[in-house]
């Protein structure tokens, strides 16, 4: 608002000079003369002095109203501002793997709404090396699921350890190998199941030496039957077929509303280390460790699902 009108206001509220001047923090006649600048900068009269006070022209009750409806519009204004400003200041923007989302950060995000109503966030869920190269390129704040082992050492990435994970093979109800003890080689005659498999573009994440191992590893492994980048559509694939899907432990319970199991295997599975990653920089921003609170405490009423 302009600052010669928001003198006016004053004036015109107090109808005294002297004590808008010191309402104002200001000399009464660097007042005085700028109430007369105004005047003259419209052509009218505003206000009819005397020894008493002031009194407002028909003139002055017109910029008086106008006054207050710019001075409302300048409030408003900068309290939108400010209201911005708070959203993305407090702005996240947080990864996850499929399992940790639905174990314990959908309901960490859940809450951090509730503490942060005027905030931005924004959820990834999928694959891991894509969620890294997010994070690596800025359009992710923090990240949760597997430790990438073989991380590229120039990241600059934090890796904070929650639990350890043991994955285990889910079919269908009515899989011809539910009910029983499996071996490795039983599994070999049904397709597999992967959700958001690796893509070759985000291997930059990892090391050189590290991904040619890697590449040999996925070269010799069993051929993939059936993809699919959403939980959905792997739940809908098990149900309709003899597939078998090798996914977190944790997951047991939410798979068993869709009547899937998980299969007895004699031999031991792969355990993963789950974690959230986030830049190093980063690491005591008070966004990311109330979200890193909610998350801890959000595991811990879970834990009996870690298997």
């Amino acid at each position: 608002m302009d600052k010669v009108l928001r003198q006016f206001l004053e004036v015109a509220t107090l109808k005294n000079v002297t004590h808008a001047a010191n309402k104002l923090c200001m000399n009464q006649s660097t007042l005085s003369i700028n109430i007369k600048r105004l005047e003259e900068s419209l052509g009218v009269p505003l206000l009819i002095r005397s020894s008493s006070g002031v009194e407002l022209t028909e003139f002055g009750h017109v910029v008086l109203e106008e006054a207050r409806i710019m001075q409302r519009l300048h409030d408003n204004t900068l309290t939108k501002i400010e209201f911005l400003k708070e959203r993305l200041e407090r702005e996240l923007k947080v990864g996850s793997g499929h399992a940790e989302w639905h174990l314990f950060v959908r309901d960490s995000v859940r809450t951090y709404r509730q503490r942060h109503p005027s905030a931005n966030i924004h959820t990834e869920v999928g694959n891991n090396l894509r969620l890294m190269d997010q994070l690596l390129s800025g359009d992710l704040d923090l990240s949760v699921g597997n430790e990438i082992y073989g991380l590229n050492r120039n990241a600059g990435v934090l890796f904070i350890p929650l639990y350890q994970v043991t994955n285990k093979a889910f079919v269908r109800a009515a899989h011809p190998l539910a009910l029983r003890s499996c071996t490795a080689d039983d599994l070999k005659d049904y397709p597999a199941i992967h959700l958001t498999p690796n893509e070759s573009r985000y291997y930059h994440v990892m090391d050189e030496l590290y991904l040619k191992e890697y590449g040999s590893s996925v070269h010799m492994a069993e051929k993939i039957v059936y993809s699919s980048n959403t939980m959905e559509a792997c739940i809908e694939t098990l149900e309709g077929t003899n597939a078998i899907l090798f996914f977190p432990g944790s997951m047991e319970s939410y798979f068993s509303q869709f009547n899937i199991v998980s299969l007895q295997l004699t031999e031991n599975q792969k355990t993963n280390s789950i974690g959230i990653y986030m830049l190093r920089e980063r690491h005591e921003d008070p966004q990311l460790s109330d979200m890193l609170q909610l998350m801890q405490h959000n595991l811990k009423e879970r834990l009996h699902l870690l298997v």
